[in-house]
């Protein structure tokens, strides 16, 4: 096999072990993440739940504390209610990690003022205890959100790696194949040997990347710079081959089997 072919070599014992520890590298790289819109979209929603159960409830307490007739305990229950929960309409306006912050308090508040919230129907046939309910579970979900959102980010700074190591991977097997080459110069049917079980599939997924490369040509007229390093790759060696591409980015190169 692959293995077995690479390790009958010299340069096996100073390339393998380097392209076995990229291969690791490589094989931990988080899934790319292909769509970030959901994500921001959801945390759009959360906020705007946020901010509108939070208005009901401060216009709710404001229609009782204004309007005449109504009596000194359900106005004290109001500005409890007021105060604990929605002091300021400012928070709608507020950042979602301020929001969050304030769900979690009220999350804690809610037991104490069930009372109060109970005094005031809604549409419904429920209290106000529910739309208070509906403002810290928002926020609670924002919260959620935004630590999904940090992981998010963490990934893609990790999938940068990818392109460095596909880079380095190119570049070991770059020169990995010279020291196959210098080392049978001599042996020009050994050498066509390695070459065939060793890069055989690299120089055929260089073939298709480089016909799928002519077909754009004429839009972009550039060649990426790992285009250039897999090219070098390919001329490195004597023997006739097509520059060898590299697997797609955060997978180990399939051409060779790296050392265990």
């Amino acid at each position: 096999d692959k293995g077995s072919t690479l390790h009958s070599t010299a340069a096996a014992r100073l390339y393998a072990p380097r392209l076995t520890a990229h291969r690791v590298a490589i094989a931990e790289l988080p899934d790319p993440i292909t769509d970030r819109n959901p994500l921001a979209k959801a945390l759009a929603q959360a906020d705007e739940r946020f901010d509108a159960w939070n208005t009901a409830v401060w216009y709710y307490t404001e229609s009782v504390l204004r309007a005449p007739d109504v009596t000194a305990s359900d106005r004290a229950a109001a500005r409890r209610i007021r105060e604990a929960f929605v002091p300021s309409l400012a928070i709608t306006q507020a950042s979602y990690a301020t929001e969050a912050a304030q769900a979690q308090q009220c999350r804690g508040r809610m037991p104490e003022h069930m009372d109060d919230l109970a005094r005031f129907p809604i549409p419904g046939g429920s209290t106000l205890a529910t739309w208070v309910e509906g403002f810290v579970s928002a926020g609670e979900e924002l919260a959620t959100l935004m630590a999904a959102r940090s992981e998010q980010r963490a990934l893609m700074g990790s999938r940068r790696d990818a392109g460095r190591l596909r880079m380095e991977t190119i570049g070991l097997l770059t020169r990995l194949r010279a020291a196959i080459a210098d080392e049978f110069a001599d042996d020009a049917t050994r050498l066509r040997t390695y070459e065939t079980e060793l890069f055989g599939f690299i120089d055929e997924l260089a073939a298709r990347r480089e016909q799928s490369q002519r077909r754009r040509s004429t839009a972009t007229g550039e060649a990426t710079e790992a285009d250039a390093a897999l090219a070098n790759a390919a001329s490195a060696n004597a023997a006739p081959a097509d520059a060898p591409a590299s697997a797609p980015s955060g997978e180990a190169p399939q051409g060779v089997a790296l050392a265990s």
